[in-house]
């Protein structure tokens, strides 16, 4: 798996693309971990120190993780946010368009009605 991912790459963002590598690297690392808890280690403190060891890179995973996440939370909410702005600037503009193209055509008609009575005096 982690040969596919370093690849293929198969998620379009590179961050995310190194975010599994990562991942796949922590499980591999973990499940060698897990090792030293079986009989092949006899050493009782071996094995505790080992523990501390194993959880403290659990959570540095669990902390790169959610910061990434956090982070590309953080990015959708911004875009969002600047997409409802621009859309407003948008309607706010079609609205003012739209009063010159009415005002513009007041001012035909007015011309017009002008006109045919300068016509007809």
């Amino acid at each position: 798996m982690l040969c596919y991912l370093i690849t293929v790459q198969p998620i379009e963002s590179r961050l995310l693309n190194n975010l599994n590598v990562v991942n796949e690297l922590g499980i591999m690392c973990t499940c060698y971990m897990m090792m030293i808890w079986t009989n092949w280690v006899d050493d009782l403190e071996t094995k505790y120190e080992f523990g501390g060891y194993f959880m403290i890179f659990v959570y540095f995973l669990m902390c790169l993780n959610l910061a990434s996440t956090s982070r590309q939370i953080m990015l959708t909410i911004r875009k969002e946010r600047q997409k409802k702005n621009y859309q407003k600037q948008w309607e706010a503009h079609n609205l003012y368009k739209d009063d010159l193209i009415q005002r513009g055509k007041q001012l035909v008609v007015n011309y017009h009605r002008v006109r045919q009575q300068r016509a007809v005096d």
